[in-house]
């Protein structure tokens, strides 16, 4: 026959462990609710950020370099935009310069992840039956180019249009020191020389 005294601690033990179980559970819950939608922003941008890929010097066909550009091949420069976590005030290297229309542009990524909302920039050699002279605001396009998973093929809105130069940069990373090879594209403005 069991002691009184054994079972009696034995249901204090099992009461702590609900006890401590129902702290930690409410805890997770209270903790979870506390993220704010900037966390969330921060989130998707860098989930974007990172999932962008090394184009690794493949160019779409059709391209045309200039020798108009306001920065030449292997011109030194610093980065004052912000495309990709790690970018603004980046040291980096002009590689190429393409005149032609660039596009900001809106679309909905094939994987099924969120909606990519003003992505920069996509160039009109990137576009599926590219209108020689430009597309405008508003028109929706079928996207060739392949900066980021699931672009390739979805559907885009374009939100904003520029004919001007678009750069191939290489560039170091200001949140971990290491260089971004061939990153498409930049434009004159979110550039200067250093």
């Amino acid at each position: 026959m069991y002691d009184v005294n054994i079972m009696k601690t034995m249901k204090g033990g099992i009461d702590l462990i609900k006890k401590l179980l129902t702290v930690s559970f409410t805890a997770a819950i209270l903790l979870s609710s506390c993220s704010t939608g900037n966390d969330q922003a921060d989130e998707t941008k860098e989930s974007q950020h990172t999932s962008h890929k090394s184009s690794a010097g493949d160019l779409p066909d059709g391209m045309q370099t200039t020798d108009k550009a306001k920065f030449k091949k292997g011109d030194k420069v610093t980065v004052n935009s912000d495309h990709m976590k790690g970018m603004k005030g980046a040291k980096g290297v002009v590689k190429a310069a393409y005149k032609t229309h660039v596009y900001e542009v809106t679309y909905k990524p094939k994987d099924g992840k969120k909606e990519v909302k003003n992505h920069k920039w996509v160039v009109n050699e990137e576009i599926e039956n590219a209108k020689q002279h430009g597309f405008e605001k508003g028109d929706s396009v079928k996207l060739e180019a392949d900066h980021m998973a699931g672009m390739k093929g979805a559907i885009a809105e374009i939100d904003n249009v520029k004919k001007t130069t678009a750069y191939v940069i290489d560039y170091k990373s200001t949140t971990d020191d290491k260089w971004i090879r061939n990153h498409k594209w930049m434009i004159g403005s979110e550039l200067e020389s250093r």
